[in-house]
Parts: structure tokens; C-alpha cells; sequence
């Protein structure tokens, strides 16, 4: 679990932000870049909302 995630979990920006990070460090990173990317827009569209 990224920090992004673990400190703010509804921060769209934050989630966005911490994909394009992880994306620096490799393929090993681009499933869990492209899970927060996807939760990023879930939370945009009011999807994360419970």
C-alpha cells in the first residue's frame, strides 16, 4: 500500500499523483499505478462514496 492511499485514501489528486510515481519505478508498479489511477476516477465520478 502506497502512502497515498494509507494518509488519504479519498484524495483523488493524491492517488493520481502516487500512480504517476510508482510508473517511474517500473512494470513491476504498473498494476497498482493503474488500481490507484482507477480509484482516482471511481472517487471523481462519486463512485467511492459508501
Amino acid at each position: 500500500m502506497t502512502a497515498a492511499r494509507a494518509e488519504r485514501p479519498e484524495n483523488p489528486e493524491l492517488l493520481k499523483a502516487a500512480a504517476i510515481d510508482l510508473e517511474a519505478f517500473g512494470p513491476d508498479w504498473d498494476d497498482v499505478a493503474a488500481e490507484l489511477e482507477k480509484r482516482a476516477a471511481d472517487l471523481e465520478r462519486g463512485a467511492g462514496e459508501r
